[in-house]
């Protein structure tokens, strides 16, 4: 069966890459690799997908008794068809996502021109960054745009929510004391929300693909190692906050970015941590192969 060398073949005829390959079909690099070497066999909705990016029918791709050429009509059309498939996009972000981008970003620059002029200063920065940080995970993100997204909503709507309302941990027992239970219901709401983003980080970047020698552990490490100094902080940053003479607002702001910091690591290294295990799985499978 000639499959992967087809592949091969019309993959280096529009000059992509196994990873440029790969984010497009929405699979690992590896995934690709074994294709072209014949170790694997891709599924059918993948071969329809192959076939329409490189413009050619699924025959052809699986067959290769025929090739498109610039003198036949339907060889051209789809020729045309896979080079704009290719290079759509700035720097292969897809024209639609980089115009919404550019759509987000122009909106919350209005936003923010309106605000200061309305005598809220630089504070309009907290309201519009969802906006700008989710037009530039548009335009910059070339893979998982819609975590990044997710992300920039969440942590910003997280460390606001925290600075407003002053919700904690303890708000979670509300139904022991007299505390209002709205404000443990918006603490249960951040928890879950964030266990989303990291559920979504998980099955986001499932498919990223490293190299042999890459040391994914590593980053694991360091990102606990961050969470813990950040959590061995947490007490003398409460204590320095407690004592210091600016406004209460502008204190539990301080506070509040700093457990949205914390929270962001720690979301990191469950990331980091699933990719590495997934490596680890795949490295083992490679060795057993052999």
């Amino acid at each position: 069966m000639e499959l992967g060398k087809n592949i091969q073949g019309q993959r280096q005829r529009l000059g992509l890459s196994q990873e440029q390959l790969a984010e497009r079909l929405g699979v690992s690099r590896q995934s690709v690799s074994k294709w072209e070497t014949g170790a694997a066999t891709p599924e059918l909705e993948k071969v329809a997908a192959m076939a329409r990016l490189f413009g050619v029918s699924m025959d052809e791709l699986v067959l290769g008794n025929e090739q498109p050429s610039g003198g036949e009509p339907g060889g051209q059309a789809g020729g045309d068809e896979a080079a704009h498939n290719a290079g759509e996009g700035r720097n292969g972000i897809p024209s639609r996502r980089f115009i919404a981008g550019v759509a987000l970003l122009c909106m919350g620059a209005v936003i923010f021109v309106l605000l200061f002029l309305l005598g809220g200063g630089f504070a309009g920065l907290i309201f519009v960054s969802p906006l700008l940080l989710c037009g530039l995970a548009c335009i910059k993100a070339r893979r998982h745009a819609g975590f990044w997204c997710f992300a920039a909503v969440y942590l910003p709507v997280h460390w606001y929510l925290k600075c407003a309302t002053g919700v904690s941990f303890a708000d979670l027992y509300f139904w022991l004391s007299d505390a209002n239970p709205m404000r443990g219901i918006i603490y249960l709401l951040l928890v879950g929300c964030g266990v989303g983003l990291i559920v979504c980080g998980v099955r986001s970047f499932r498919d990223v693909s490293l190299p042999d020698k890459s040391r994914p552990w590593l980053r694991v490490a360091l990102c606990a190692a961050l969470y813990a100094a950040l959590f061995a902080l947490r007490s003398p940053v409460y204590e320095l906050a407690d004592g210091a003479e600016t406004g209460v607002m502008a204190t539990r702001a301080l506070v509040r970015l700093f457990d949205t910091a914390r929270y962001a690591v720690l979301a990191c290294a469950v990331i980091c941590a699933s990719v590495a295990l997934r490596h680890g799985r795949e490295k083992s499978a490679a060795q057993v192969d052999r």
